[in-house]
């Protein structure tokens, strides 16, 4: 409903029919001028925020449209990309390598999404030729392989081979039978041979082994971390590509590269170009300070996974917004401003401020949406509104 309204409002109206590039709006709407560029343009966009709260909030709101799933965080991974003595995040990773498929798979799909990124985030280049081992390995019910084939691809494809599975990245080979847990899944996945068919797939608990579902085809992820810094950045390469310079690329860079004409939205600018130099500059005194715990001895080499200060500047072109939170610096033809539509921030702790924002609103003769989420708040609002 609130979309529905904000779509029909005359300041949208305006806007989408001629969009500028600055955008001047409360936080509060931006997620949803946001889902209205998407739906103008139809193509994959990029969001980028100055820091982890802003990322964090406009997930929390994108998970309240109706196309949740198309809107992907793209997190930081920890310093455990750099050093031995920290961790890598598993579920961070995993949600990386989502947006990388969905990136490598938008030719066939042509599936828009939105990716939400904050600077930190966005600090970690990856090696262009590892990109290349990235794509799924599919396999079909009914089809012919040779297990030790399989064995290979996933051991190749960087899972560890195990007794029994339990983690996601493992697999295990029991006679005929082959599990394996996609770093994707939320449940392992079985393979049933008799000698090289594979006559049933189905997904499984992993604590009390039970059946959960079957499936006629699955396509497997590998498990692959091309952002971690490695000592021989060609052991994924073939050996072709040993004696190249290897490239090291951002997602930016990645996502113009695999898809014509992406849409870039930068959140407060300023602030984010000098929130990307000072995320930099931890970075490498980082790396100075605790030489002992890097995860190469090569310090330059993993200087090579930084971007550059003004990697931003050079790699955003093409169609992009700015979305800025207050004040408009100059008169533009470029600019726009969203001044009619306005958002209370949550005020039910004090009431008498929500009901005095309400009472200036209706004296401005302006329209009203109460958006809750359950009855007793609605109860809650009809008696507030009734004493006033």
């Amino acid at each position: 409903m609130f979309l529905d309204n904000f779509f029909k409002e005359k300041n949208w109206q305006e806007f989408s029919e001629n969009p500028k590039t600055n955008i001047y709006a409360g936080e509060n709407i931006w997620p949803l001028i946001i889902k209205g560029l998407s739906d103008i343009y139809k193509v994959p966009f990029i969001v980028i925020a100055s820091t982890f709260d802003k990322n964090a909030e406009l997930m929390e709101d994108f998970g309240c449209f109706e196309n949740k799933k198309n809107y992907l965080n793209y997190p930081f991974l920890g310093e455990g990309i750099f050093f031995r003595n920290k961790q890598i995040n598993s579920e961070s990773l995993s949600e990386r390598l989502e947006i990388l498929k969905k990136i490598n798979l938008y030719d066939k799909t042509q599936e828009p999404f939105v990716i939400v990124a904050s600077i930190s985030s966005l600090v970690s280049l990856m090696p262009r030729n590892l990109i290349k081992n990235l794509l799924d390995f599919s396999f079909k019910k009914g089809m012919k392989y040779k297990q030790e084939d399989l064995a290979a691809k996933l051991i190749k494809s960087g899972y560890e081979r195990v007794y029994k599975v339990y983690d996601k990245g493992e697999f295990s080979i029991k006679g005929d039978i082959i599990d394996c847990f996609d770093i994707y899944s939320l449940s392992p996945v079985r393979f049933d041979f008799f000698d090289d068919n594979l006559e049933r797939i189905h997904y499984y608990d992993v604590s009390s082994q039970e059946f959960i579902s079957e499936t006629d085809n699955i396509d497997l992820t590998p498990n692959f971390n091309p952002w971690k810094v490695l000592e021989k950045t060609d052991n994924l390469s073939g050996s072709a590509d040993k004696n190249k310079e290897v490239e090291y690329v951002s997602l930016i860079s990645l996502l113009k590269e695999k898809i014509s004409n992406p849409c870039i939205i930068i959140c407060d600018p300023l602030e984010t170009y000098l929130k990307l130099k000072s995320e930099i500059d931890i970075i490498e005194k980082s790396i100075a300070t605790e030489k002992n715990n890097l995860i190469s001895s090569d310090v330059n080499l993993i200087k090579k996974y930084i971007p550059k200060r003004d990697f931003l500047e050079n790699e955003i072109s093409g169609l992009k917004f700015n979305l800025f939170s207050s004040g408009r610096s100059l008169t533009d033809e470029n600019n726009f401003e969203f001044n009619e539509v306005k958002i209370q921030k949550q005020n039910f702790g004090n009431p008498g401020a929500f009901i005095e924002n309400l009472k200036k609103d209706v004296s401005k003769n302006k329209k009203i949406l109460i958006s809750l989420k359950n009855n007793d708040r609605i109860k809650k609002i009809m008696e507030m509104l009734g004493d006033a």
